[in-house]
């Protein structure tokens, strides 16, 4: 994973979008965090608990069939 200035990161893997995107689930779902909206080349996702900044949001998008942009869309860091 590399970082950018915008506060997402992006790395890259060997998967189809899909693939891809059905890993990311399952790893979503092992650390707690809810899917709350999924799409062809995206998923959002909420975490359960509380931080000083609210429950911790992402959107996962796979741009291509070897890149991926992770990036917090709202709350506080997962504890």
């Amino acid at each position: 994973m590399v970082p950018s200035r915008e506060g997402s990161s992006v790395g890259e893997g060997r998967e189809s979008t899909s693939g891809a995107l059905v890993k990311i689930e399952v790893v979503a779902k092992k650390l707690n965090f809810r899917v709350t909206g999924k799409k062809e080349f995206a998923v959002r996702m909420q975490g359960d608990e509380e931080g000083r900044k609210g429950k911790l949001a992402m959107k996962v998008e796979v741009f291509e069939v070897a890149v991926v942009k992770f990036s917090k869309s709202a709350g506080d860091t997962q504890r």
